[in-house]
């Protein structure tokens, strides 16, 4: 039977494990508040799975590797399956060790959030909760718990004089190490940076619920460093007054950092400032005075808003922000316990620099074991079965794709895209009164109105509009979509009524020097009257004038023989030389003057619309090539 000791004990035990089960809660409030709406039901499920799974896998074996019997210092080997009924002191430390494991497992939800398989997520926690903690937390805990052995050997970091009072590097350090081996591993959120190297930020849908996440968390972590004590002594008013003291001024250096910036950014950084204190405080909180609480606590978080923007730079995209938070202040604070604490305090008569490196020992062996090990793992099996969703379920959100969840907000997206494919805008959507989309729903039918009025009077001048599409903005005559067009079908008219095809192509000479010496307004006016000149030379109303090009025009001649088509050629030069339009940058001539390629096609010729043009292209270079202002024609 437990004495009144013990029962005061377990009764305080188990009332740090339910607040660091309200931390569970704050994670899923924080985690989901900062994503974007289709993805906040894939991660408050997250959340509530790696809790399941941790108790799982802890109750089953990792309370046996993690205090057991100890094999050397480096894992237990004995109460497996755990099936204690007696000891409740050990069995609250049971409990409440319990609780670390799945707070060290969630860490890594936010960080991969919305782009990870459910599965896969499942993967990772398996791999964090049943092998990576438990095997941490012996090397650093063992021999601590209330089921220990008198005289049980310590876990190995131990022996030599690791301090880790509450877990900045056995839970928090653990959880980032596995979230950057992750985030590494599954990649960057689509649409998070750009080729050219840019960082587009991607805010989520309810930062109040973060906010509420993170002052959980922080009631919750009282439970977490002032249960770490194991006692109910008077040193649990200083763990508590330290853990406050780290959490307000993590957020407060921040605050005066972005107390000028008006930005959801500024946000989201003062709320993991305030957890990143939390953090770095939690090694020592039993052995710094609250002055050292504060500075410990201002570091960590402003190192989780320069480590933020350094991940930035590195192409690293962490949702939430876990790995500053949790892996660079709690590496900070393993770190502080030498630099700050309380040299009395110390398990081994160490100088403070030696306690360092005892500290930064304990801080690689972390980073060996789980990101070394993680990072390994998790590659492999992403090689076989791929950690991350697709880019359809990822554009979609994870709250559909994964789970089949169809919000409000996706089905009013279903009908805009419906509307868009069916061009039919007659049909509103529906609006329910009662939905968060309902103003929107709303205002979308009054501009549904709207554009089907455009669209019908669009659909009723469309032919209109064809034709203005086919005319030369400048020039006024046919353009190239046009030119086109007559040419396929006067070719097939041609082929089947048994006449020929004539093709003119004319190119203003010089040019490009005319518009150098007399500017881009005089060289249209050029362009203008050559056009006119050339759309005059026209005596049939089937034949066709039209600039196919800047300074290039073409003129398509049916039922025009070999003979007839030379005439109108030499014609036509004549007349553009006859205009006299200054050319004082010209080599060849002091007015513009054009060089012409004719080609004709035979009704029975055997060749193709490409062999016609192609002739007559050629025939233009060749009168450019014999001194520009010339005509030359070929036959197909």
């Amino acid at each position: 039977m437990e004495s009144d000791n013990d029962v005061l004990l377990i009764v305080w035990l188990m009332m740090c494990t339910f607040l660091v089960l309200l931390m569970q809660a704050g994670f899923t409030c924080f985690e989901s508040g900062h994503v974007r709406t289709k993805n906040s039901i894939n991660v408050a499920l997250k959340n509530v799975a790696d809790f399941c799974i941790s108790a799982a896998c802890f109750w089953a074996f990792g309370y046996a590797i993690m205090y057991g019997v100890s094999y050397g210092g480096f894992f237990g080997t004995t109460g497996f399956l755990y099936n204690e009924t007696d000891n409740g002191v050990e069995m609250s430390f049971m409990l409440f060790q319990l609780m670390f494991c799945s707070t060290s497992a969630t860490i890594i939800a936010g960080a991969i959030a919305e782009r990870t398989r459910f599965s896969s997520y499942m993967i990772i926690t398996l791999i964090t909760a049943g092998f990576l903690f438990p095997i941490m937390g012996h090397w650093a805990w063992a021999g601590r718990g209330f089921g220990a052995q008198e005289g049980q050997t310590l876990g190995w970091l131990a022996q030599i004089g690791f301090i880790d009072f509450a877990g900045s590097t056995v839970v928090h350090s653990l959880g980032g190490w596995m979230a950057l081996a992750a985030m590494i591993v599954v990649g960057p959120r689509k649409g998070r940076f750009t080729k050219s190297g840019g960082v587009i930020q991607i805010f989520g849908y309810n930062l109040p619920l973060s906010a509420l996440g993170t002052f959980l968390l922080f009631f919750g972590w009282f439970g977490f460093n002032g249960g770490s004590l194991l006692a109910i002594d008077g040193r649990l008013p200083l763990v508590i007054l330290n853990t406050t003291i780290a959490g307000a001024f993590g957020g407060l250096s921040v605050l005066l950092i972005c107390s000028g910036q008006r930005s959801l950014s500024g946000i989201r950084f003062v709320l993991n400032a305030v957890l990143a204190g939390l953090v770095a405080i939690t090694a020592s909180s039993n052995m710094m005075s609250p002055l050292d609480a504060s500075i410990i606590g201002a570091i960590g978080g402003l190192l989780s808003y320069w480590v933020t923007n350094f991940l930035e730079r590195l192409k690293l995209d962490d949702a939430v922000g876990a790995v500053p938070v949790h892996l660079a202040a709690g590496i900070w604070g393993t770190l502080a316990v030498a630099i700050f604490g309380d040299t009395a305090q110390f398990t081994h008569p160490y100088s403070r620099l030696e306690q360092l490196g005892v500290q930064s020992l304990g801080v690689i062996v972390c980073m060996t074991l789980v990101f070394g090990v993680g990072f390994s793992l998790l590659k492999i099996i992403n090689y076989f079965y791929p950690l991350r969703v697709s880019s359809r379920v990822e554009l979609m959100g994870l709250n559909y794709g994964e789970h089949g969840v169809r919000g409000e907000l996706f089905d009013l997206v279903e009908s805009m895209k419906g509307h868009s494919r069916n061009k039919d805008f007659s049909h509103p959507v529906e609006v329910n009164d009662y939905s968060e989309t309902a103003l929107i729903s709303t205002e979308y039918n009054s501009l549904l109105q709207e554009i089907d009025k455009e669209f019908t009077a669009f659909k009723e001048n469309e032919s209109k509009l064809t034709e203005l599409a086919k005319i030369d903005a400048l020039t006024g005559i046919a353009n190239r979509l046009e030119f086109d067009e007559t040419f396929e079908r006067e070719w097939s008219l041609s082929r089947s009524g048994g006449y020929s095809l004539s093709l003119i192509i004319v190119d203003v000479d010089n040019f490009k020097n005319y518009n150098d010496r007399y500017g881009h307004i005089l060289g249209d006016k050029c362009l203008i009257l050559i056009a006119e000149c050339l759309r005059k030379s026209l005596k049939r109303h089937r034949d066709l004038v039209a600039r196919v090009g800047g300074e290039e025009f073409a003129i398509l001649l049916p039922d025009t023989d070999y003979e007839s088509v030379a005439h109108i050629a030499r014609t036509i030069r004549d007349d553009i030389q006859d205009l006299a339009i200054p050319h004082g940058a010209s080599s060849a001539a002091s007015v513009v003057t054009i060089s012409l390629g004719v080609a004709s096609v035979a009704s029975d010729a055997n060749a193709t619309k490409g062999n016609l043009y192609e002739a007559a292209d050629m025939a233009l270079y060749r009168a450019k090539d014999d001194g520009r202002n010339r005509w030359r024609k070929v036959q197909v």
